[in-house]
This record gives C-alpha cells, structure tokens and sequence, in this order.
C-alpha cells in the first residue's frame, strides 16, 4: 500500500519477497533489452487508479490488479 505507483524492480540477488511485494516472473524466455524496456514500460505508465483505492488515497495493488495491466501491442511483439 502507498501514495504512489508500484515500482517494478528486478530481483538480480534472488532476495526473499516480505509482505510488501510481488514477484512477477515472464512467462516466456526474453532477452535482458526486452525485459529493461518492459520494466521500463511499467514504471512510466502505471497509474496509482490501476489499484485498489482505499481512504487518504492510499493505493493497494493486489496480483490480479497487476495482470490487468495493459502491455503495448509492439512492445509484445519484440517478445517474439
């Protein structure tokens, strides 16, 4: 929870998730330049309204929330 967006990190050290992120695995190999651009993609364009809002505009953004999350067409495309 929080007033802000999510960010999205890797994890290149493989630390332990606590109760205060997700980890989000690709369900399919990609190179390191796709998964940058991707991380990028979701940093810059996540809106705090894509979670679930609670009172004094605190966000909570559940794994479904996340899932929602709409990924440009070309961007899926560089995937392939």
């Amino acid at each position: 929870m929080g007033r802000r967006p999510p960010v999205f990190r890797t994890n290149p050290h493989g630390a332990t998730y606590l109760n205060i992120a997700h980890g989000l695995y690709p369900r399919q190999p990609m190179p390191g330049v796709t998964f940058k651009r991707l991380l990028e993609h979701l940093n810059t364009h996540t809106d705090m309204r894509a979670g679930r809002m609670y009172g004094g505009g605190m966000a909570k953004f559940e794994p479904s929330d996340v899932a929602r999350l709409r990924i440009p067409a070309e961007l899926m495309e560089r995937l392939s």
